[in-house]
């Protein structure tokens, strides 16, 4: 977004009043590449459509904001670009943010921490209070909740068909210059 800048979510959970078990609260910080606040930028949270534009924080808040998949359109108020990140809010004991989606109890109010960088987002672990801080904002990986041994189990799974192709592709070589 302005000066190759990113936006980042913040995820934290508080329970909220009156709201139906199938929704949630969803508070966005947007940030640039370099950490910066995303102010006035159009935002539109799509699957049932909501908009709203992000405050000189770069905060925008929605409610009633159902379970399921969604897709968030930023648009760059100085270059008028529009950037998507799609992700999904699933319901769950215990909130998580990941590069994915969130997951929350239901009835509840969720902080989230988007980074942009140019056309691409990403949804990130950390909040507000983060950027504000200057305190680190980790991206979620999945191989980092595996104990060790499953991180490397994992490793070796995704490697594994680039082994075989190889082989495969160095024997047909041996046959070929025969």
């Amino acid at each position: 977004i302005s000066g190759g800048g990113v936006a980042a979510p913040v995820v934290t959970t508080t329970p909220a009043a009156k709201k139906s078990e199938g929704q949630i609260t969803l508070t966005l910080t947007l940030v640039n590449a370099k950490g910066q606040p995303l102010a006035n930028a159009s935002v539109e949270l799509h699957s049932e459509p909501k908009y709203a534009t992000t405050d000189s924080s770069g905060n925008v808040s929605f409610s009633g904001v159902e379970f399921g998949r969604h897709t968030l359109y930023v648009t760059d108020p100085a270059t008028g670009k529009k950037t998507s990140l799609s992700f999904t809010v699933k319901k769950g004991g215990e909130q998580s943010v990941g590069s994915s989606g969130i997951t929350a109890p239901g009835d509840a109010s969720v902080s989230a921490l988007v980074r942009i960088d140019g056309r691409k987002a990403k949804l990130l672990e950390g909040g507000a209070e983060d950027i504000s801080s200057g305190a680190a904002v980790y991206e979620h990986s999945e191989a980092s909740e595996l104990p060790a041994g499953g991180r490397l189990a994992a490793i070796a799974a995704a490697l594994l068909p680039a082994v075989f192709l190889c082989f495969a592709l160095i024997r047909r070589k041996k046959y070929t210059d025969r």
